[in-house]
């Protein structure tokens, strides 16, 4: 078995993440497909709230990613620190925009049904 010390390598990693990265993304966007189509379609309306009840289903998965994407980054900043390798700090600084662009979403998504 590769130890996790094989795959810090800048050229293993990126030939692994190359490999990975379209079925990922396939999954990923059908799974994205789903979810929005069960909680904008077939989630039933609510009683008090109407069609504005769905809003959640958008608003607070987008919340949530962000901030667990915002703990990944800080936790890879604090390996940098420790371990001084020269992949951390760059993986950590391109989280940066992956988190912003759903809290983004969510904070656009609440603003506009919030009216």
């Amino acid at each position: 078995m590769k130890t996790w010390s094989y795959f810090s390598s800048p050229p293993t990693f990126y030939r692994l993440a190359g490999r990975m990265a379209t079925p990922f993304f396939v999954i990923a966007a059908l799974l994205a497909v789903a979810g929005l189509y069960e909680g904008l379609v077939v989630a039933p309306t609510d009683a008090q709230q109407g069609e504005v009840y769905r809003v959640i289903f958008i608003h607070v998965p987008a919340a949530w990613m962000s901030m667990w994407i915002y703990f990944v980054m800080a936790c890879y900043g604090g390996v940098a620190l420790v371990k001084m390798h020269c992949n951390y700090p760059g993986v950590s600084s391109k989280r940066a925009i992956r988190g912003l662009q759903p809290h983004l979403v969510g904070k656009l998504q609440g603003h506009t049904a919030g009216k």
